[in-house]
Protein backbone atom coordinates (compact mmCIF):
# COMPACT_ATOMS: atom_id res chain seq x y z
CA UNK A 1 0.00 0.00 0.00
CA UNK A 2 2.54 2.38 0.71
CA UNK A 3 4.31 1.74 -2.53
CA UNK A 4 1.07 2.51 -4.30
CA UNK A 5 0.98 5.87 -2.57
CA UNK A 6 4.49 6.35 -3.78
CA UNK A 7 3.64 5.80 -7.17
CA UNK A 8 0.57 7.63 -6.80
CA UNK A 9 2.55 10.96 -5.76
CA UNK A 10 4.97 10.76 -8.07
CA UNK A 11 2.41 10.24 -11.03
CA UNK A 12 0.09 12.94 -9.52
CA UNK A 13 3.54 15.46 -8.91
CA UNK A 14 5.95 14.54 -11.21
CA UNK A 15 7.87 17.86 -10.72
CA UNK A 16 7.41 18.40 -7.28
CA UNK A 17 11.07 18.91 -5.13
CA UNK A 18 10.36 16.32 -3.22
CA UNK A 19 9.55 12.42 -4.59
CA UNK A 20 6.58 10.28 -3.10
CA UNK A 21 9.18 8.62 -0.84
CA UNK A 22 10.12 11.58 0.52
CA UNK A 23 5.96 12.28 1.62
CA UNK A 24 5.01 8.66 2.80
CA UNK A 25 8.95 8.39 4.69
CA UNK A 26 7.22 7.92 7.93
CA UNK A 27 4.60 5.44 6.73
CA UNK A 28 7.65 3.57 5.69
CA UNK A 29 9.85 3.50 8.93
CA UNK A 30 6.78 2.73 11.05
CA UNK A 31 6.57 -0.49 8.87
CA UNK A 32 10.04 -1.76 8.86
CA UNK A 33 10.25 -0.61 12.77
CA UNK A 34 7.17 -2.56 13.74
CA UNK A 35 8.66 -5.72 14.40
CA UNK A 36 11.32 -4.03 16.66
CA UNK A 37 8.30 -2.30 18.16
CA UNK A 38 6.50 -6.03 18.47
CA UNK A 39 10.27 -7.16 19.97
CA UNK A 40 10.39 -4.21 22.65
CA UNK A 41 6.65 -4.80 23.59
CA UNK A 42 6.90 -8.23 24.23
CA UNK A 43 9.95 -8.02 26.78
CA UNK A 44 7.87 -5.34 28.83
CA UNK A 45 4.81 -7.46 28.86
CA UNK A 46 7.02 -10.70 29.91
CA UNK A 47 9.21 -8.86 32.14
CA UNK A 48 5.71 -7.44 33.92
CA UNK A 49 4.29 -11.11 34.08
CA UNK A 50 7.95 -12.27 35.81
CA UNK A 51 7.42 -9.75 38.28
CA UNK A 52 3.82 -10.18 39.18
CA UNK A 53 4.30 -14.25 39.29
CA UNK A 54 7.44 -14.04 41.56
CA UNK A 55 5.71 -11.37 43.46
CA UNK A 56 2.65 -13.63 43.59
CA UNK A 57 4.63 -16.30 44.57
CA UNK A 58 6.56 -14.67 47.86
CA UNK A 59 3.27 -12.89 49.00
CA UNK A 60 1.10 -16.60 48.41
CA UNK A 61 3.84 -18.31 50.63
CA UNK A 62 4.45 -15.78 53.24
CA UNK A 63 1.08 -14.97 53.62
CA UNK A 64 0.57 -19.45 54.03
CA UNK A 65 3.79 -18.90 56.85
CA UNK A 66 2.39 -16.00 58.43
CA UNK A 67 5.32 -13.91 57.79
CA UNK A 68 4.63 -10.44 58.57
CA UNK A 69 7.60 -9.15 56.12
CA UNK A 70 6.55 -8.63 52.03
CA UNK A 71 8.79 -8.71 49.26
CA UNK A 72 7.97 -4.59 49.27
CA UNK A 73 9.35 -4.07 52.52
CA UNK A 74 12.82 -5.70 51.57
CA UNK A 75 15.42 -3.03 50.18
CA UNK A 76 16.97 -3.73 46.75
CA UNK A 77 16.48 -2.81 43.29
CA UNK A 78 12.92 -3.96 41.13
CA UNK A 79 10.85 -6.08 42.17
CA UNK A 80 12.89 -9.42 40.75
CA UNK A 81 15.41 -8.30 43.25
CA UNK A 82 13.00 -7.30 46.38
CA UNK A 83 11.62 -11.00 45.71
CA UNK A 84 14.76 -12.69 45.29
CA UNK A 85 16.36 -11.25 48.55
CA UNK A 86 12.66 -11.68 50.57
CA UNK A 87 13.15 -15.57 49.70
CA UNK A 88 16.88 -15.40 50.58
CA UNK A 89 15.84 -13.68 54.29
CA UNK A 90 12.98 -15.27 55.19
CA UNK A 91 12.91 -18.69 54.05
CA UNK A 92 16.56 -19.36 53.73
CA UNK A 93 16.77 -20.27 50.49
CA UNK A 94 20.13 -20.51 48.53
CA UNK A 95 20.27 -19.09 45.46
CA UNK A 96 23.95 -19.46 44.25
CA UNK A 97 23.52 -22.83 42.85
CA UNK A 98 21.26 -20.28 40.54
CA UNK A 99 23.35 -17.79 40.10
CA UNK A 100 23.94 -17.89 36.38
CA UNK A 101 19.80 -17.91 35.62
CA UNK A 102 19.55 -15.05 37.99
CA UNK A 103 22.22 -13.19 36.74
CA UNK A 104 20.25 -13.15 32.96
CA UNK A 105 17.39 -12.44 34.51
CA UNK A 106 18.97 -9.10 35.63
CA UNK A 107 20.33 -8.85 32.63
CA UNK A 108 16.59 -9.34 30.58
CA UNK A 109 15.41 -6.50 33.83
CA UNK A 110 18.74 -4.02 32.66
CA UNK A 111 17.25 -4.31 29.13
CA UNK A 112 13.59 -3.79 29.98
CA UNK A 113 14.63 -0.56 32.05
CA UNK A 114 16.91 0.79 28.80
CA UNK A 115 13.79 0.11 26.56
CA UNK A 116 11.19 1.84 29.38
CA UNK A 117 13.55 4.88 30.93
CA UNK A 118 16.12 5.70 28.55
CA UNK A 119 14.24 5.01 24.93
CA UNK A 120 16.05 2.13 24.14
CA UNK A 121 19.50 3.78 24.63
CA UNK A 122 22.38 3.41 27.02
CA UNK A 123 24.46 6.14 27.84
CA UNK A 124 27.98 5.66 26.92
CA UNK A 125 30.67 6.63 29.37
CA UNK A 126 33.32 8.63 27.85
CA UNK A 127 36.08 7.42 30.41
CA UNK A 128 35.67 3.56 29.24
CA UNK A 129 35.78 1.82 25.88
CA UNK A 130 32.93 0.29 24.43
CA UNK A 131 33.34 -2.93 25.95
CA UNK A 132 34.14 -1.70 29.60
CA UNK A 133 31.03 0.34 29.56
CA UNK A 134 28.49 -1.40 32.58
CA UNK A 135 25.46 -1.55 30.44
CA UNK A 136 27.00 -3.64 27.59
CA UNK A 137 28.59 -5.88 29.80
CA UNK A 138 25.62 -6.50 32.00
CA UNK A 139 23.40 -6.66 28.11
CA UNK A 140 26.23 -9.80 26.94
CA UNK A 141 24.64 -12.28 28.78
CA UNK A 142 21.48 -12.03 26.15
CA UNK A 143 22.20 -13.10 22.92
CA UNK A 144 20.81 -11.93 19.64
CA UNK A 145 20.67 -8.27 20.77
CA UNK A 146 23.00 -5.85 19.43
CA UNK A 147 24.44 -2.16 20.94
CA UNK A 148 25.39 -0.35 17.75
CA UNK A 149 27.80 2.74 18.67
CA UNK A 150 25.18 5.60 19.26
CA UNK A 151 24.58 2.88 22.55
CA UNK A 152 20.80 2.07 20.64
CA UNK A 153 19.87 -1.65 22.11
CA UNK A 154 18.46 -3.82 18.73
CA UNK A 155 16.94 -6.86 19.55
CA UNK A 156 17.85 -9.02 16.29
CA UNK A 157 14.88 -11.64 16.38
CA UNK A 158 12.24 -13.30 18.44
CA UNK A 159 14.42 -15.93 19.86
CA UNK A 160 15.46 -13.40 22.40
CA UNK A 161 12.11 -13.43 24.08
CA UNK A 162 11.75 -17.05 23.73
CA UNK A 163 15.06 -16.83 25.94
CA UNK A 164 13.75 -14.76 28.33
CA UNK A 165 10.23 -17.43 28.41
CA UNK A 166 12.31 -20.28 29.53
CA UNK A 167 14.81 -18.19 31.70
CA UNK A 168 11.71 -17.23 33.76
CA UNK A 169 9.98 -19.89 33.45
CA UNK A 170 12.87 -22.08 35.13
CA UNK A 171 13.57 -19.56 37.94
CA UNK A 172 9.81 -19.54 39.22
CA UNK A 173 9.81 -23.46 39.08
CA UNK A 174 13.55 -23.32 40.81
CA UNK A 175 11.43 -20.81 43.79
CA UNK A 176 8.68 -23.09 44.18
CA UNK A 177 10.63 -26.21 44.31
CA UNK A 178 13.42 -24.55 46.92
CA UNK A 179 10.57 -23.39 48.95
CA UNK A 180 9.36 -26.86 48.74
CA UNK A 181 12.21 -28.44 50.02
CA UNK A 182 12.92 -25.80 53.02
CA UNK A 183 9.39 -27.13 54.37
CA UNK A 184 10.92 -30.05 54.14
Amino acid sequence: KIELKIQDWDNKNPNHEYSGFDIHEGNFLELINFESKTLQAGILILHSEVENNLKYVCNSVGQEKGKTLKPKDISGQGIIDKCKKYLEQEFNIDFSSKQEPWDKLSAYNRLRNIITHQDGQISLEQTKTFEQNGDVIKLSKIQNIKIDSDGFVHILNNEVIFDFLRISEQLLNDCCELLDNAEN
